[in-house]
């Protein structure tokens, strides 16, 4: 007995007349997901409607659809039905501004023009007339209510969404001192809105467009139909359209399918969650992508200069701009080329090093087992691990764990001679200015760059830096966002480069590479007062 428990215990195998096999392919046929609307016409009938609609949406299985039948006119003179998504609708206008005056009027004859019907009691709600299923289908997948009436083989759809969402929020990813303290939140109207109240121009065009075959995700690009270049705008909506995927979550996806070259480390779309580095950017001539249910917007095509930039940079003065800018480069190179450098020095290249500052380093490693390569990738590699655990972390323990966490495993690591405190100081470097950088996309690309500049300066010393740092360049000069190059001169007037920047009243003219329709951005004297004043006193220019 005792002997056939644990044979049972241990080789246990289930009855094969019990047994679940997942086949490969479906044992049932299923229905093209193109086709599901298309395959159903309208019919006059409207019971041959509701069965329709019933087998479309898996009524009643689906809880969240609602089917509701009432008749209309004071006598009941026809009959109808109407269907909505709970939750992506309001109840209240759905009751008050569709069921009610339509019950209410005082008579409906058989003959009626259904649009006499949509003009004259649907006050409240923005509406249109659906000539196929699949256009009812796709209303009332996008948060409308579709409202069939028996002899009619035409579909009233009425516009009474009502989304759940976050309120406009301080940004998290671009936070600054100075200027607007607003972000984008997942609600695309409320998102578009936010650039309209900025740009309040007439020729600010907003098309919608819709991404996955299951998701049908609404999307919608943002350009200035009178600046922006119309061949950039064309080839944002090629690269769109043609993306054949289920679903859309996210911006991020979506960049994903349009950037240009996949495995090129360097970003080649702008992301932002704030409207006003958004509205900025369509007034230069650009052209943003904004995706329901992404708090993020996308902007395209990308150039060199704004990985360095904050929006924050057109609110402060210049003086401190380029003081920031230079601080940014700074951060960039050491982020980057700086552990390569430790690692080529002490490898290779000792008599660069002072006498005495070589004497404290060698004493330092005295008890360190690894070689100068070794440790720093070792300890560059947990600073990455403490970096991301202490984003996905809670926040109130983030913070926290990423101080303590560097603190204690630096310590301990100098106190078991497992790295130098030198190299401590170097990694320590290395990060901080890895955050420095604006970008993060862009801080990402140096991330992972730095791990090749260690690599080549353990091969061949200084050698293999620099050998690095012009491949760097050359990848920088072949890299492309959209056709236009991302070292293409920004501007036709200079008025922003890597290093500089023009003050503000002096940028006259919108970045050269994107080819807008009006290169002018301001007159030449922007300061009419500072002209006026000069030209009292004898004339001056605006130099």
């Amino acid at each position: 007995m005792l002997k056939n428990i644990l044979k049972s215990f241990f080789k246990y195998t289930p009855d094969s007349s019990k047994e679940f096999i997942l086949n490969e392919k479906g044992s049932t046929p299923v229905r093209e997901k193109d086709n599901m609307g298309s395959s159903f016409g309208i019919s006059k009938v409207l019971k041959d409607n509701l069965e329709n609609i019933k087998y479309i949406y898996s009524y009643p299985k689906n809880s969240d659809v609602v089917i509701r039948k009432f008749s209309i006119g004071k006598n009941k003179d026809r009959a109808a039905f109407l269907i909505y998504i709970d939750g992506m609708c309001d109840k209240e206008l759905v009751n008050e501004f569709i069921i009610k005056p339509f019950m209410n009027i005082p008579d409906v004859s058989k003959n009626i023009d259904i649009n006499k019907l949509r003009s004259d009691y649907l006050v409240q709600a923005q509406s249109k007339v659906a000539d196929s299923m699949k256009k009812v289908i796709e209303a009332v997948n996008f948060g409308e209510v579709a409202l069939f009436i028996d002899g009619d083989n035409e579909v009233i759809c009425s516009d009474v969404k009502k989304y759940e969402h976050r309120s406009v929020e301080k940004p998290t990813s671009e936070s600054i001192v100075m200027g607007p303290q607003d972000s984008f939140n997942e609600s695309l109207r409320s998102n578009t809105a936010l650039i309209r109240q900025r740009l309040q121009d007439e020729d600010l065009v907003i098309e919608s467009f819709r991404v996955g075959q299951r998701s049908q995700t609404p999307c919608a690009f943002l350009y200035i139909k009178n600046i922006t270049n119309m061949d950039l705008v064309n080839e944002v909506k090629r690269r769109v359209e043609s993306i054949d995927v289920d679903m859309i979550n996210d911006s991020g996806e979506l960049e994903q399918f349009i950037e240009d070259n996949t495995f090129n480390p360097v970003p080649q779309v702008i992301k932002t969650e704030r409207p006003d580095l958004t509205a900025s950017k369509l007034a230069e001539g650009k052209v943003a992508i904004i995706v329901n249910g992404s708090p993020i917007a996308l902007l395209l095509p990308a150039e060199v200069t704004e990985f360095l930039q904050t929006i924050e940079d057109r609110y402060i003065r210049f003086p401190y701009v380029e003081l920031m800018k230079i601080i940014r480069i700074i951060c960039i190179f050491l982020s980057l080329v700086f552990p390569g450098i430790y690692v080529a020095v002490l490898t290779y290249h000792q008599a660069m090093i002072p006498s005495n500052l070589l004497y404290a380093i060698e004493a330092s490693r005295e008890q360190v087992p690894f070689s100068a390569v070794t440790e720093l990738l070792i300890m560059q590699f947990i600073f990455d691990i403490i970096s991301e655990a202490s984003i996905r972390t809670p926040k109130p323990v983030g913070a926290t764990f990423g101080i303590v966490g560097a603190l204690v495993m630096g310590q301990a690591a100098v106190a078991a001679n497992v790295v130098s405190p030198i190299l401590i100081i170097v990694v320590a470097v290395c990060g901080l200015g890895t955050f420095v950088i604006p970008n993060y996309s862009f801080s990402f690309s140096v991330r992972v760059m730095k791990y090749f500049f260690v690599l080549a300066a353990a091969i061949s010393g200084m050698l293999g830096v620099t050998l690095m740092i012009f491949l760097s360049i050359i990848l920088l000069l072949a890299s492309k966002s959209f056709g236009i190059p991302l070292m293409m001169s920004s501007n036709s007037d200079k008025s922003e480069s890597v290093l500089y920047r023009k003050p503000i009243w002096k940028q006259q003219m919108r970045p050269d590479s994107l080819s807008t329709q009006d290169n002018v951005k301001q007159p030449m004297y922007s300061r009419k007062w500072w002209e006026y004043d000069k030209k009292g006193k004898g004339g001056g220019s605006n130099e």
